[in-house]
């Protein structure tokens, strides 16, 4: 559960709004967070893509994230994170299933969904 909590949160760093998140957008740009949208983006870009990528986040200030977002938006990154979170989640679902049911495991259930549907 706490991984599909944290892609989905890795999401909201390019997808929410600051009034809506309470952060600032592009945080985990300018700490230079490997977040699995920007490995996947690294994953499907070629070799010199890959290298302008990293240059973008070793060497560049608020210009970088804007070309960085523009390339996540435009590549299956923030698609596949958020289907990696929903599997993770449904995971979570699936093991709640062992439990007898019972408020407590209505509570689990509800908190599964709300981490992958937080608002984008």
């Amino acid at each position: 559960m706490g991984v599909a909590f944290q892609i989905s949160d890795d999401l909201l760093d390019i997808l929410g709004s600051e009034a809506e998140t309470g952060k600032s957008l592009g945080s985990d740009f300018r700490k230079q967070k490997l977040t699995l949208r920007l490995i996947r983006l690294l994953q499907q870009s070629d070799e010199p893509h890959a290298n302008r990528i990293r240059e973008l986040l070793t060497h560049s200030g608020i210009g970088g994230w804007a070309e960085l977002a523009t390339d996540l938006l435009q590549s299956d990154a923030v698609d596949y994170a958020r289907s990696r979170a929903d599997d993770f989640s449904g995971r979570a679902r699936q093991t709640l299933q062992d439990l007898l049911d019972s408020p407590d495991r209505q509570i689990l259930e509800a908190i599964t969904e709300f981490a992958t549907l937080r608002t984008f």
